[in-house]
């Protein structure tokens, strides 16, 4: 019907990159993933905003592996199947007022680098991204306020939020023993929180000039796991 829209998308996206400085390996990944969105128009003052992906990413390496390297091509060969979505409920009261609420979980696949395209091998340190490094999630919520002035010339915007983030990534986040000494690698090193707020006001100065403002105090809070404290993260 007319107050609804629907929507459907299927992606596929192939990343390869080379190590480095030590070269002779490749790392790829395949990502494939299905997302949809449904927008629906309650009432002329109520919208309702619903999307969500879901990503299916495909490891892999080939190439030259050092003496005593703490992995095997076959670790590379696993899979992450992660979801992610939004929804906004935006009311508008009026023709100058709108309220939104908002909730969001996206994720950060691991980048090539960090999954192992960076490779470190010298006398002193031996550094290394890693197949196991999870993807991280960013949790949001959110409720925000516009109000109209000067005959819709002048809009002023306040938001407060709540943000989650899990599995933060780290290269040379943790450490592997070999026999040849130690690796720094790749890993998720904990999470972290913030809250914080938001106030704007931007404007239009006839139909060609456009200003604006805004200012956004923001409280984070990191919760490292205990061997990515004290400087290592």
């Amino acid at each position: 019907g007319a107050h609804h829209i629907v929507r459907a998308a299927l992606e596929y996206r192939r990343e390869l990159e080379l190590s480095t400085p030590t070269t002779g390996a490749d790392i790829v990944d395949n990502d494939v993933a299905a997302s949809g969105m449904w927008s629906w128009n309650i009432t002329p003052a109520v919208a309702l905003t619903n999307a969500i992906r879901v990503d299916h990413l495909m490891l892999g390496r080939d190439g030259y592996l050092p003496p005593d390297y703490p992995f095997t091509d076959a670790d590379w060969n696993h899979s992450y199947t992660v979801p992610s979505f939004n929804s906004a409920l935006v009311v508008k009261p009026n023709d100058t007022n709108s309220l939104r609420l908002m909730i969001s979980r996206g994720t950060q696949l691991p980048s090539l680098s960090t999954s192992g395209a960076v490779l470190v091998v010298t006398p002193t340190i031996n550094l290394s991204g890693s197949p196991y490094v999870q993807p991280m999630t960013v949790t949001n919520y959110e409720i925000g306020w516009d109000h109209d002035l000067a005959s819709r010339h002048l809009l002023v915007r306040v938001s407060a939020f709540h943000q989650n983030n899990q599995d933060l990534p780290a290269i040379g986040g943790a450490t592997v023993g070999t026999g040849s000494g130690k690796y720094l690698v790749g890993s998720n090193i904990g999470s972290s929180s913030a809250n914080g707020l938001e106030f704007g006001v931007k404007a239009t100065v006839a139909s060609h000039l456009r200003w604006s403002v805004a200012y956004r105090p923001e409280k984070i809070t990191d919760h490292f796991l205990p061997f990515a404290r004290n400087g290592a993260a």
